[in-house]
């Protein structure tokens, strides 16, 4: 199926499709397909953050999709749900000024996690209305490598000067892994992520592993996802 069907039936784009546009037509089935399925199951989500180089106790939360959409997660274990935040600076020990130095240490480490998720939340998961932007403004290049990987580029998706990468398997018709590479206020303050993709027995697509690294906080997350059940209907 050409790329005018997919704009079209997507994204409303009108019938016109030149001979790069031709190469992506696997982008139909994937992006109509793999979005019906997700939201039938539920899975179990572990994060780590590392902050200057130190890892901090993982994080484990029960996931599943609320009827907006969105992912909903419930922490696990005993931590609760400020546990991140309380590992995120040391102890409070020691004398005041020390005391004070570190919970303005964490005050600010705790800022540049929650920018790194918010910047990265901006493109990951992929936006239908943003990719409709980036296809019909000619920001998309494909290069089919194989029979069986297909990369697909879109520049400035979200912000002048960045990328999402997109590896497709175009036999199967899956999505095996999306990458980006962003920034902060400026294009030297940058943010790198990679989400992984794997296919349960029905064929839905989950993100099973996503890493993200934002070097000028000195912060990067790692999140892994496993233990898919399907949701019993009550």
């Amino acid at each position: 199926m050409a790329i005018f069907a997919f704009l079209t039936s997507q994204f409303g784009v009108a019938q016109q499709a030149t001979p790069q546009q031709q190469k992506v037509q696997i982008l139909q089935q994937i992006f109509a397909e793999r979005a019906k399925r997700p939201h039938q199951y539920e899975w179990i989500e572990t994060t780590t953050v590392t902050v200057d180089g130190h890892s901090r106790p993982p994080k484990q939360s029960m996931c599943r999709y609320a009827p907006d959409g969105k992912v909903q997660r419930t922490p696990l274990g005993t931590g609760g749900a400020g546990a991140e935040e309380r590992d995120l600076g040391a102890p409070l020990r020691g004398g005041l000024i020390r005391r004070a130095r570190m919970e303005k240490e964490k005050k600010a480490t705790q800022e540049s996690l929650e920018q790194a998720r918010a910047l990265t939340q901006m493109y990951l998961p992929l936006d239908r209305s943003e990719l409709k932007k980036a296809i019909t403004s000619g920001q998309v290049s494909v290069d089919r490598t194989s029979s069986s990987q297909m990369v697909v580029v879109i520049s400035n998706y979200i912000k002048r000067g960045d990328e999402v990468k997109l590896i497709v398997d175009p036999t199967m018709g899956q999505l095996n892994s999306v990458s980006i590479k962003t920034y902060f206020d400026k294009p030297k303050n940058t943010l790198t992520a990679s989400m992984q993709f794997t296919t349960l027995a029905d064929g839905a697509e989950y993100p099973s592993f996503t890493t993200v690294d934002a070097p000028s906080k000195k912060l990067s997350l790692s999140t892994t996802s496993s233990g898919f059940a399907k949701l019993v209907v009550q």
